[in-house]
């Protein structure tokens, strides 16, 4: 689900505890925290909160079984910044968190919003045979 760019400044606690979402992105948006819960967390591989205040993740992430390729994209956001190194959530979790700018070009149109479900499917379908 994108949420890209719609001056979200808050996201109730449980707001998407009963969704089944693989994917969300919060990015471009004046959010400073995030929910504490995320659903149906099994089959949640990627959250996205480029260029928003997100400070840290709550501490009930790391206790949902998220899928184990799950990928934190926090570019532009504080959680890129020391975080990981001063002791916050993120240094406790094995999760992979991206501080590099994710955008996608697909038929030669360039974003941060638009994101494909084939090149989606086959960035999945790369992962699971590199883990093999």
């Amino acid at each position: 689900m994108s949420l890209y760019g719609n001056q979200i400044t808050s996201i109730p606690d449980t707001a998407l505890a009963n969704m089944q979402l693989g994917f969300l992105m919060l990015s471009g948006n004046p959010l400073q925290k995030l929910p504490a819960t995320l659903g149906g967390t099994a089959r949640f591989y990627q959250v996205q909160v480029q260029d928003t205040n997100v400070t840290d993740v709550p501490v009930t992430w790391p206790k949902m079984s998220l899928a184990s390729w799950f990928v934190l994209n926090a570019f532009r956001t504080p959680l890129c910044g020391d975080s990981v190194s001063s002791g916050g959530v993120l240094a406790t979790i094995n999760w992979r968190v991206q501080c590099v700018e994710q955008v996608v070009l697909y038929n030669g149109i360039l974003s941060h919003s638009y994101y494909p479900l084939e090149g989606k499917t086959m960035e999945r379908t790369l992962e699971l045979l590199q883990m093999t």
